[in-house]
């Protein structure tokens, strides 16, 4: 089973803190980024980049775009080119960090084209990782039973690493 725990202070949202790998002598070295561009994965791209900018130890930052494959053609139709919009997405967050002095090669960009759960659980899993951090839009929970939310299962399916959800 794993522990839930919901920070408060600084900021005016909550955390939730999902697993206990977290040690204290070196807290994160691996960190996970899931993007989309949306307000709320910028958020958690502010969140890590406070962490890096404090925490000494950190070795990747890794900033994940997944290219819905269920939404792939549509956007096709709409004249967008899904790699290219990858590619904004991730220059974008990346930037963020570059912009208050993050070390460039701490930064890692990665694109996958699926579903955007799998794939996220895919690259937890694949890649090792101390801590997730994931924007959330803070539907209800019935909400996100029935539309399935994507940090929701990423809290249910990933158990290793410390997984910061920021609600909003």
């Amino acid at each position: 089973m794993y522990q839930v725990k919901v920070l408060h202070g600084l900021i005016n949202h909550n955390i939730y803190l999902v697993g206990e790998k977290i040690s204290e002598e070196n807290p994160v070295s691996k960190i996970l980024v899931p993007v989309d561009g949306s307000e709320y994965s910028i958020k958690a791209v502010e969140h890590a980049l406070c962490l890096a900018k404090v925490v000494k130890g950190i070795n990747k930052i890794t900033l994940l775009r997944v290219i819905n494959l269920s939404l792939y053609l549509e956007k096709v139709k709409e004249g967008i080119n899904p790699e290219e919009e990858a590619k904004e997405i991730l220059n974008k967050a990346e930037k963020r960090f570059l912009n208050e002095g993050v070390n460039e090669k701490l930064i890692e960009t990665k694109t996958s084209i699926g579903f955007p759960k799998e794939e996220i659980v895919k690259e937890i899993k694949d890649g090792n990782y101390d801590l997730v951090i994931m924007g959330r839009k803070g539907r209800s929970a019935l909400k996100d039973l029935v539309l399935g939310g994507v940090s929701s299962v990423v809290i249910n399916k990933c158990f290793e690493p410390t997984i910061a959800i920021i609600n909003f």
